[in-house]
């Protein structure tokens, strides 16, 4: 559903592999960004898009193709971390840097885990 006018709510809904039906949402006036919220092995997550309105369905139901893949994405990304988390300077540096200086609520939030 698209409603013109100011303060209007844009919506549109989509079937996900992990995360179900899922509602897409952009609020007039919200800048154009879209969002939606899910829950995933106990972990919230919201996904944004950005100039929603310019989103064809088929460039939707192509970022939501990657999206379902998110279980892949964030076993290949936690790996690549740890792979290369000792070699890389700039990333042993910027991994130093997150676990010292953020509380472990937010470590929690941001990478599941509070230690590295």
């Amino acid at each position: 559903m698209a409603v013109g006018g100011e303060g209007d709510i844009r919506v549109r809904r989509y079937k996900t592999k992990y995360f179900g039906e899922v509602e897409i949402s952009a609020e007039e006036g919200d800048g154009d960004l879209g969002c939606f919220d899910a829950v995933y092995n106990g972990q919230e997550i919201t996904f944004f898009f950005h100039e929603f309105s310019l989103f064809t369905t088929d460039e939707l139901k192509m970022c939501l193709a990657i999206i379902d893949n998110y279980e892949n994405i964030n076993a290949i990304a936690r790996s690549a971390i740890t792979l290369h988390y000792s070699d890389n300077e700039d990333l042993r540096d910027y991994f130093e840097y997150i676990f010292e200086n953020y509380e472990k609520d937010e470590l929690l939030e941001i990478f599941g885990t509070a230690k590295l």
